[in-house]
């Protein structure tokens, strides 16, 4: 994560900045089933390039969620993550670069082995070993600010996906993901922040339906 900065610079983007970089979405219904899977507004094929989401309510009427182009890899090669916005409401709607999906990013994922057990990423894992000095900083980690919030405006019934840094994220550079299989998980509170200090994280946790699965094998 970018470091903390007193002076954020919001830059707002209007509507016309997102040709190309949303796709409306066509007068199907949306698919029934869990509320984890995208509706009709992610359901473009030139968003599904990057692979079928799994979203979670944010705000508004915003969905958030997460997707991998490909389930399979090899140890050391980049897997990258991308992260999606769903705008369901009849309204425009804005989501910051920092405040939303950096926070996001930090926070709004949980990774798990085969044998159930949390992967913690390297930058918790450094927070996690403050717990005893300093719990109170563990808490709060992911809910600080950082130098770069910018305004990005979605219009109504508009899924955006990005091949860039504010829509991606690198797993293999943030997580240390020997061979095996791995389950990634929404985590719903994660605007609230994580507790690293909590006992449950090395407790394992069995893996759920709506979870996103992936592969790692050796070179």
């Amino acid at each position: 994560m970018r470091s903390a900065s007193t002076v954020s610079a919001i830059v707002v983007l209007g509507l016309s900045a997102m040709a190309g970089f949303g796709i409306r979405a066509n007068a199907s219904s949306p698919p029934s089933g869990p509320a984890a899977h995208a509706f009709r507004d992610c359901t473009q094929a030139q968003l599904l390039a990057n692979g079928r989401p799994i979203m979670i309510p944010m705000r508004d009427g915003i969905a958030i969620g997460i997707s991998l182009a490909q389930h399979k890899f090899k140890a050391g090669e980049p897997i990258e993550l991308h992260i999606w916005i769903d705008n369901r409401s009849d309204a425009p709607t804005g989501v910051f670069t920092c405040m939303d999906l950096e926070r996001f990013r930090a926070s709004g994922i949980a990774i798990f082995a085969q044998d159930g057990h949390r992967v913690l990423s390297q930058d918790e894992e450094k927070a996690r070993k403050e717990c005893s000095a300093n719990p109170q900083g563990a808490i709060q980690w992911g809910l600080s600010a950082c130098a770069r919030n910018i305004l990005l405006k979605i219009p109504a019934h508009t899924c955006v996906t990005q091949n860039n840094y504010d829509f991606e994220s690198d797993l293999t550079s943030r997580y240390r993901l020997p061979p095996g299989k791995y389950a990634i998980r929404l985590h719903a509170g994660w605007q609230r922040g994580i507790n690293l200090c909590a006992q449950e994280l090395g407790e394992p946790s069995p893996s759920r339906r709506a979870d996103l699965i992936f592969t790692v094998a050796n070179p």
